[in-house]
């Protein structure tokens, strides 16, 4: 049987834990990078791309090898820059079985605290929600125009090793947690979203699945179970409308939308439970690694 070819334009963080799941054997890896490698060295090809230029020789050959590609580049006002890439220089594609696009849940906007599953009408209120849904319906342009699955992975907040609460509470200067009544987050554990996305992969599943853990909640709960988790001091908590001022323009965008996530299709999709299906489990998971990294410190 010949092996499988997984091609991540845009090898990062979620890219990296899915790799482990797909046996060694069956699958061959090509990925794409920015401006800096993921890691010092690399077990499978990286190629430097902004997809503002044509691909060289052998980016090009691996890319008209790929049965699969996963696609997990930032958006901007055009939308996704791979989808207009992949059309500018024309490549065909002959193998290809499988389109994966990480987007977000940015893209259903604000609910006032209501629950939205993947057939709730997008009605975007940030800039990247507005990028986000452009990007998913060039995605859907592409794979119909070319007749291969397309699946939309919209991702949560994303938590994992050195993303999550624990970093928050270790900084030397942990910053206050700004708390807003009513108002819910939503997030997934890398390893989730790895997890399910493999099994679509090899599936080669087509559709809109939201990836979101079952317990959306206000921002202080996971750095409260944290700190309980390590025993130390809870940061200061703040009301938004005193703490406002203090974010950036960035951070400020997370507070304008207020919804509830509903990820019961992927589950279904790949009849696979999450591993972490609320941020306890996930954080008392993490919990060694950042233990270990305490005893390390000097």
């Amino acid at each position: 049987m010949n092996k499988k070819s997984l091609f991540c334009l845009g090898y990062g963080y979620c890219a990296q834990h899915i790799l482990p799941l797909l046996p060694k054997e069956d699958w061959t890896f090509y990925g794409t990078y920015r401006t800096h490698l993921p890691n010092n060295e690399s077990p499978f090809p990286l190629f430097q791309s902004d997809f503002s230029q044509p691909p060289a020789p052998l980016f090009l050959e691996a890319l008209q090898n790929a049965t699969h590609l996963l696609i997990s580049t930032p958006p901007s006002d055009t939308g996704d820059p791979v989808f207009q890439w992949l059309d500018q220089i024309g490549v065909s594609l002959p193998k290809l079985d499988w389109v994966g696009y990480f987007s977000a849940t940015s893209v259903y906007g604000d609910h006032q605290g209501g629950w939205v599953d993947e057939d709730t009408p997008l009605t975007p209120t940030i800039d990247r929600g507005f990028w986000r849904k452009h990007a998913e319906e060039q995605g859907r342009a592409y794979c119909q125009r070319k007749n291969i699955p397309f699946s939309i992975l919209r991702l949560s907040a994303i938590y994992g090793e050195k993303r999550c609460a624990f970093d928050r509470l270790l900084s030397p200067s942990p910053k206050p947690i700004i708390q807003k009544d009513g108002q819910f987050f939503n997030r997934i554990h890398v390893s989730d979203i790895a997890h399910q996305t493999a099994l679509l992969l090899q599936q080669n599943q087509s559709g809109t699945f939201n990836l979101a853990d079952q317990f959306p909640c206000n921002s202080a709960e996971p750095v409260t179970y944290a700190a309980q988790l390590l025993d130390c001091a809870l940061p200061e908590i703040i009301p938004f409308n005193q703490g406002q001022k203090t974010l950036s323009e960035f951070a400020t965008k997370f507070f304008l939308d207020n919804k509830r996530v509903k990820a019961d299709k992927i589950r279904e999709a790949t009849g696979q439970p999450f591993l972490y299906p609320s941020y306890k489990e996930g954080l008392t998971a993490l919990l060694p690694f950042y233990q270990d990294c305490l005893k390390g410190a000097p």
